[in-house]
This record gives structure tokens, sequence and C-alpha cells, in this order.
């Protein structure tokens, strides 16, 4: 009898210990689940830190190539048959997409060249600027308010805008009277409401940002106009005399090489000596300022970069970047 109760005894301890031993086990074993489950969430974001690196030394990247690019480059004109227009790219190295494209500024519209020293340039600026405004049906009094808010003096053009109409509003400040530093300070002017910049074809973020260059308009380059990369749109701004069969042959001849010399258009279909008189201090055939817009991904981080480059000479520098 006695035996029999050692033995239940001995049975009841040993079953005690067995539920303590899967109680300790689930309880090390929930422990190493945390600490697992901690370990992966640390190595996520590890692994996400090292992305984002990745991605943004790949974004750069580009940008290196095009200022070895330019350097190579630097004749007494610039065209579409040069390197630098060769080196947009969709590529994919060790696991990092990169895309990237390199555009001239000068092939755009430059909203700053309206405040130019030279009055003819500035008065033949006003004119395309007002033609292009017409065509999208946007009154041409936002030319004046544009000129007022970027010349440096503070006289006030018919319908323009200076100091008085910015400090008139429910949140004043003040009239700039210098250049715009980038495209999203349109948005400041008079009259440039959202809906005036979407006709125009820019649209900001809320916050102003955004990639910071354009594929129509700038407030980069050298005043001038680049017959050898202007769009056809943008060379018909240029005046209402030029006919279709000129700006044929520009687009024609610069596929072959480059125009080398402005006085070269003289002989062109259409061109007369008095619109070439009139236009010329509007045009180049070389560019300063290129941008490069570049895009990188690794994993599920994608970086982009927006940089503006000036060539002067053998010498290429950043003068604007905005990530985004």
């Amino acid at each position: 009898m006695m035996m029999r109760r050692r033995f239940k005894r001995a049975r009841g301890q040993r079953g005690a210990a067995l539920l303590m031993a899967i109680a300790a086990a689930a309880l090390l074993t929930a422990i190493a689940v945390e600490l697992i489950d901690s370990a992966q969430g640390e190595l996520r974001l590890v692994e996400s830190y090292r992305d984002d690196f990745r991605a943004r030394w790949a974004a750069r990247a580009p940008v290196a190539l095009a200022i070895e690019t330019l350097k190579e480059d630097g004749e007494g004109f610039t065209g579409f048959t040069q390197k630098w227009a060769e080196l947009a790219e969709d590529l994919e190295v060790g696991g990092v997409k990169v895309r990237f494209r390199i555009e001239d500024e000068s092939s755009k519209f430059n909203f700053n060249a309206l405040a130019s020293k030279d009055k003819v340039r500035q008065n033949l600026v006003s004119d395309m600027l007002k033609a292009i405004f017409s065509e999208k049906d946007i009154d041409t009094d936002y030319v004046d308010y544009l000129r007022d808010w970027i010349d440096e003096d503070k006289d006030e053009t018919a319908s323009g805008g200076e100091g008085s109409y910015y400090r008139s509003l429910a949140e004043p400040y003040d009239v700039k009277n210098a250049l715009l530093d980038s495209l999203s300070e349109l948005g400041l002017v008079r009259g440039f409401s959202p809906t005036i910049l979407k006709k125009i074809g820019l649209e900001l973020s809320p916050d102003g940002g955004g990639p910071g260059v354009h594929p129509t308009y700038t407030v980069f380059s050298d005043e001038q106009i680049n017959l050898n990369t202007a769009s056809r749109e943008l060379l018909n701004t240029l005046s209402n005399e030029l006919p279709d069969s000129f700006i044929q042959d520009v687009l024609d001849r610069r596929e072959q090489e480059p125009i080398q010399k402005v006085e070269n258009i003289k002989t062109m279909a259409g061109m007369s000596e008095e619109i070439f008189k009139k236009i010329s201090p509007l045009l180049s055939v070389k560019s300063s300022y290129f941008s490069v817009t570049s895009e990188a991904t690794v994993g599920r981080i994608t970086k982009r970069l927006t940089t503006v480059l000036r060539r002067n000479g053998d010498k290429v520098g950043v003068v604007f970047w905005r990530a985004f």
C-alpha cells in the first residue's frame, strides 16, 4: 500500500515536472520566435537602408557620366549628332534598375529671357510668349505680370504687378524683381493660378516641388534658342512670318549635322534678310545648360534626381539639383 502511494507521488512529481518542462519550452519558443521576428524586422530595416543608399547613389551616376561626356563635346556648336544626345538609357545592373535622359535647356523657351538686358531680344521674347499664351487662350497681360516679377526695376507695366499688388494680398509678400530660380516659382506670380499653369502645360505639386525641369520651358540657358535642338513648335513661335518650308529645312539639315553658324540659315528655304535681322538676336547654335533626369530602383526603393549642368569651356558644374 505504501509502495503504491510512493509510486503515485513519484508519478505526480514526474507529471508536474513534465508540465513545467513543457511550459518552459513553450516560453522559450515564444521568446525565440519574438527574437527571430525582431531580428527579421531589423534585417528588413537594414536591407531598406542598404537599398535606399544604393538607389540614391545609382541615381547620381548618370550625372557623372553626363559631366564627362559634355566635356568631350565642347565644340563651337551643339546638336543631336553629338555624344551627349545618345546618353538616354534604360538598363539594369546587379539588381539596380536605372533610367536617365539628358536634355538641352536651350531647346526650350526660357521665361527669364523676358528680362534680358538686350532690349531687342526682350521684345522678341515678349512677342513669342504672347503668341504661346494666345495659342493656349491665355490673356497676354500675363506676360506683363511675369516681366514685372523678374525685371530689376520697380516700374509697373501697363497691366503688370509690382510691389503694390503683392502687398495688397490677404497674405502679402514682396515682388521678387529678380530672375526665376525654378519653374515652381511661377506659382507666386500674379495670375499664375494652378488653372493657368495647367493651360501652359505646367502642373506643380502642392509643395511647389516636382522635378524642376520641363520638356518645353526652362529658367536656365543663355536666353537664346538653339536652332539645332529646338522643337518644331518652338521654332514656329519665332515669327509669324516664317514659312513652314524654312522650319522643315532646319529640321532636315540638323539631322545630318549640326548647323554651325546662325548665319547659315540665310540660305535656307523661305528666309529673307528682313526676317533674319528680326529673329537672329534670339538664335544660337551652341548650348551651355543641360538637364539630367535620372531614376534608380533597388528592390522597393526608387530615387529620382534632376540636375542642371552648366558647361563653360572644358568645365562642367552643377547649378541646380532636386531629389524627389
